[in-house]
This record gives structure tokens, C-alpha cells and sequence, in this order.
């Protein structure tokens, strides 16, 4: 069963009409609230016939007095209006509407025809005799009739809004514009413009009712047309908001005051006539005039709107396509790490085996070679080495074994490693250990960042140097600090340090190369484990304290 698309929610479902908040509310309460003013008026009016009282029959002495078939056609207009407004007791509203209609129907078919059907005389025949309008009985006029007709019709057919729509709007302007004709006939007081010769013309909350009726019925189907142009929030319906009113305001006003000044004797016909048409062209010269300038204002805010989203596209755009890449790095890094491991097995197996006493003695410049050999072997699997474990942190791949480890312990060991090597170089290698302490640590990756700590400080402090690694503890946290006395960080320097790749000594390059991931890899292992590293320095020439935190609290230990 069909049901008119009243509610708000059936505006904003429609891609059609983005709504307004303003339109929304709008829409929501112009049919109830057309409908009840209706009701009460219609029902003030024949409550006027039943006590035979004036003021509620004419509004105003001297002015026509609404019929009460068309009152009682009212009634029925509002009661289906109201009903479609809240999608209830669809039967009842279509009867009613069928009502109405019929009862305009009727009218204009006897004045037609030339018979008189007495739908005039229904209620209160005598009193509608008595009653006169302009020269004879109150009877119901012509104009009052085709409104009703085209208006009932409006309301029957707001259960088909599909296949009626335009038929809708044509019918609602029909009533407006008959409604809005006798209004202004009682303002200029044209008779011409309520009703005809002959007749009794349209009353004027009869007119009133009838434009309130016929901008409720257009609010109760907001996809239609016309209303849905009006409520919109695009550009048109701001536009159609904003002038409508004026054009048909400002007009009507305009017409009012040449005629007050006229009959004022203020100005003759011709001079009010000119003044009127000049009056009007600079209205609408200013609105027009207004409205562009807000038109070219909306239109820079949406230019400036599309390239701020088009530039939005782009940077997301760049961002996945920096993302595929950095994937594409990720991949290569993992093949390439695997793929070089490879041969750097049977590598070692053949430098084991040149030093095996079954291949027999060795000459001294072979000795040399083999261990020139093994020197870059070794290089080249820490590299690789290296390279895999930069893939699997920018993969969030790298495994951590945890399990409780002394702390103190494989910092100690990891020393002791670096001693032989120290002495080589002339540097004094100290150490400073709190007693045992148990963590829940993966101890192989710990060592790693031990070892590339302690071989970036022998790298870069010069002989007869001291480097220095202590542990302790600050409240829950272990923590590892290696000191030198080497050459030292700038701040520009320290900034990049943790960087992958990075080369901050580029003038002592040849002489203490790398690949720039030992300090990279560092930092990922020790985030992974929850902790963090940290870098400072005095400055060039007053060596560098790498500080490494890990979370506890510790399992054991004073």
C-alpha cells in the first residue's frame, strides 16, 4: 500500500534533496500545522452560523461571509491533509479528500449547466438567504469552487506521489493562485480579483485557507517538483528561498504604496505607474544583484573545497603509493636477506675446512687469505643479518623470545666479548654492575644491542679512551648505559642517529664504515620489548651516553 513520503525521514532518503535542518523541521510541521488552523477556522465558521454571529463568519464587518458548504468542505480538506501528514487511516483521509473535491464539483457543474444543485443551502438555508454577500444570498463563488475542486483533488491523489507528482504541483498552484487573486483583490480592492460580476466573490479566510491548505499539501510530498527544488540545500534551493519571498513580497507592497499615494492624491496614474515600475526594476536590480554576489561567494568556497579534496585525493594517493613501495622494500629486503644466506654456508664450510689439519699445513701468505676470507664472511652475514632484521621490524615480523634472563649477566658477557678488541686499541673498558637481577627479556636480542652499543663506541673512540657500561636500576626499569670518550654528537646529528642508513661520522667513513642499521635495529628491538633508547652528548669531542630502558618491575634481585 502506497503511503505519501511525509516524514523527515523519506527528505533525507532522497539523493535528490540533501535537506536542510531548517527544511527538515519544515517539512515536518507545515501539514499538521495548515491542517489544524483549518480545522479551527472552519469550525469557528460554522459555529458563527449556528449563533448567527458575524464575526466569525466574516472576519471583518462588511466583508463576504465563508458559505457553510465551504466550510464544511474545509473540514474535510484539513481532516485529509491531517491524516496523510501522520500516514494514518489512509481510507478515511481519501474519503475526505474525495469529499471536498465533490463538493466543488458540484458547484461548478450547476453553475456550468445552469442548475442549482442547493449544496449552498445544506446547512442553514435560511440564514444563507438572509445572509448577503455582494447583491443577493451568500452562495458559494466560482473561484471557490475550482479551488476546491483542484484542491481535493491534490489530496486524493497524495497516495500515487510516483505517477502524480507533476499533476500535484500544477493542481496545488492552481489553488495558490486563485487564493493569492482574491487576497490581493481585497487589498487593492479590485472585485474582479476575488470573484465575478455576478457572483459573490471569494471570502477572504476563505482565500487565506485555501493558500495555507495548498502549501501544506505541497509540504506533504517534499519529492515533488517544486517543493523539492525549495527545501533543498544546494545551491538552487538557497537561491529559491532567498528570492522567491521578495518576488512575490515586494511587488505586492511596492502595488500598495503607489496606490495609498494615488488615492492620496499625491501623484497621478501615469507618474504612480512610472514610479511603481522604477520601484520594482531596482528591487529586483538588488536582489539580483545580492543573490550573485552570495552565488559567486558559494561558488569560491566550492572551488576552494575541490582542491582542498582533490589535493586529499592526491596526498592519499601518494600516501598508498608509499605504502606499496615501502611494502615492495620490505619484500626485497626478506628475499634478498634469504637469497645472499644462502651461499654464505658453504662459504664458512670451506674456510672451516681450509683450517682443518686434514687439508694439511698452510703457508703463511695462505693463513692470510684464509683469514682475510673469513674476516668479510663474517662481514657480510652480520649485514645480511642486519638487513633481515630491518625487514622484519618494518614488517612488525621480528620474533622476541622472552624468558627470565639475568640482566646483569649478558651485559657482562657481551662485554667480555669487546675486551680483547678494546685492549687492541688502546681503550680502557670498564664496567659497573648492580647484583643479579632477572628480567623477562629475549637475552639474544638484548646481547645484540650490547654488542652494536659497545662496537659503535670502540669504532669511534680514539686510543687511550675509556668507554664505560653500567647497569642499575631506575624504579621499575633496568636500564644499560655504555659512555665513551670518543668524538662525540651534534644535535643535528643525534636527531638522525637512530635513523636507518644513517651515517653521521661521513668524514671518518672509510675508516669506520658501516651500513648504518646497527643503531635502527637497536631501537626496534628495545620498543618491541616496551623499553626505549636514548642518545646525548656535550657536543663534538666529549663523547656520547647511549641509555637503553627496559620495563620491569624485575622478577628477582635486591
Amino acid at each position: 500500500m502506497a503511503t505519501p513520503p511525509t516524514s523527515r525521514d523519506a527528505l533525507e532518503s532522497d539523493p535528490r534533496l540533501p535537506p536542510t535542518a531548517l527544511s527538515s523541521r519544515l517539512v515536518s510541521l507545515a501539514p499538521r500545522l495548515a491542517a489544524w488552523v483549518t480545522l479551527g477556522t472552519a469550525a469557528a465558521v460554522l459555529i458563527g452560523w449556528t449563533l448567527d454571529n458575524d464575526v466569525l463568519k466574516r472576519v471583518l464587518p462588511g466583508f463576504v461571509a465563508m458559505n457553510p458548504a465551504t466550510a464544511v468542505a474545509f473540514l474535510c480538506a484539513g481532516g485529509a491533509l491531517l491524516l496523510a501528514a501522520r500516514q494514518r487511516l489512509r481510507a478515511a483521509s481519501l474519503t475526505l479528500a474525495a469529499l471536498a473535491c465533490a463538493i466543488g464539483l458540484v458547484k461548478l457543474a450547476g453553475l456550468l449547466l445552469g442548475w442549482a444543485p442547493g449544496v449552498d443551502e445544506l446547512l442553514f438555508p435560511e440564514a444563507v438567504e438572509r445572509t448577503l454577500g455582494t447583491g443577493g444570498p451568500n452562495r458559494m463563488a466560482p473561484n471557490t469552487a475550482l479551488a476546491l475542486t483542484a484542491l481535493g483533488a491534490n489530496l486524493a491523489l497524495l497516495y500515487r506521489p510516483d505517477r502524480t507528482r507533476w499533476l500535484r504541483a500544477a493542481l496545488a498552484l492552481v489553488t495558490m493562485l486563485l487564493a493569492l487573486l482574491a487576497l490581493l483583490g481585497y487589498l487593492y480592492a479590485v472585485a474582479e480579483f476575488s470573484g465575478l460580476a455576478r457572483f459573490v466573490p471569494m471570502a477572504l479566510h476563505t482565500a487565506t485557507l485555501f493558500l495555507v491548505l495548498a502549501l501544506g499539501a505541497l509540504s506533504v510530498a517534499p519529492t515533488d517538483p517544486f517543493p523539492s527544488l525549495v527545501l533543498s540545500a544546494r545551491s538552487g534551493g538557497t537561491l529559491a528561498r532567498r528570492f522567491l519571498p521578495a518576488a512575490l513580497l515586494l511587488p505586492i507592497a511596492a502595488g500598495y504604496v503607489r496606490l495609498l499615494g494615488q488615492k492620496a492624491g499625491f501623484y497621478e496614474t501615469e507618474f504612480g505607474l512610472s514610479l511603481f515600475v522604477v520601484v520594482i526594476i531596482l528591487c529586483f536590480t538588488g536582489l539580483a544583484w545580492a543573490y550573485a554576489v552570495a552565488l559567486n561567494r558559494a561558488d569560491r568556497e566550492r572551488d576552494i573545497a575541490e582542491r582542498e579534496r582533490q589535493a586529499a585525493a592526491e596526498r592519499l594517493a601518494e600516501l598508498e603509493r608509499l605504502k606499496q613501495v615501502n611494502q615492495f622494500k620490505t619484500n626485497l629486503l626478506n628475499t634478498a636477506s634469504h637469497e645472499l644466506n644462502t651461499p654464505l654456508t658453504p662459504l664458512k664450510l670451506q674456510v672451516h675446512l681450509l683450517r682443518s689439519p686434514q687439508t694439511g699445513p698452510l703457508t703463511e701468505r695462505q693463513r692470510r687469505a684464509v683469514d682475510v676470507l673469513d674476516r668479510n664472511i663474517l662481514r657480510l652475514s652480520l649485514l645480511v643479518q642486519d638487513v633481515l632484521d630491518v625487514a622484519r621490524l618494518q614488517g612488525g615480523t621480528l620474533p622476541l623470545h622472552r624468558q627470565p634472563v639475568d640482566f646483569n649477566r649478558i651485559v657482562l658477557e657481551a662485554v667480555e666479548s669487546f675486551q680483547e678488541q678494546a685492549d687492541q686499541k688502546g681503550i680502557k673498558l670498564e664496567t659497573r654492575a648492580e647484583g643479579e637481577r632477572v628480567l623477562d627479556l629475549d637475552g639474544q636480542r638484548i646481547t645484540q644491542v650490547v654488542f652494536n652499543l659497545l662496537s659503535n663506541a670502540l669504532k669511534f673512540t680514539p686510543p687511550g679512551g675509556t668507554i664505560l657500561v653500567e647497569t642499575g636500576r631506575v624504579g621499575e626499569e633496568g636500564v644499560i648505559r655504555v659512555r665513551d670518550t670518543g668524538m662525540g654528537l651534534t644535535p643535528s646529528q643525534m636527531s638522525r642517529l637512530f635513523q636507518p642508513f644513517s651515517q653521521v661520522h661521513d668524514t671518518m667513513q672509510e675508516t669506520r664504515s658501516g651500513a648504518g642499521l646497527g643503531l635502527y635495529i637497536c631501537k626496534g628491538i628495545v620498543e618491541q620489548h616496551g623499553g626505549r633508547i636514548t642518545v646525548a652528548s656535550p657536543g663534538p669531542g666529549k663523547g656520547a651516553t647511549f641509555e637503553v630502558s627496559l620495563p620491569g618491575p624485575p622478577s628477582g634481585g635486591p
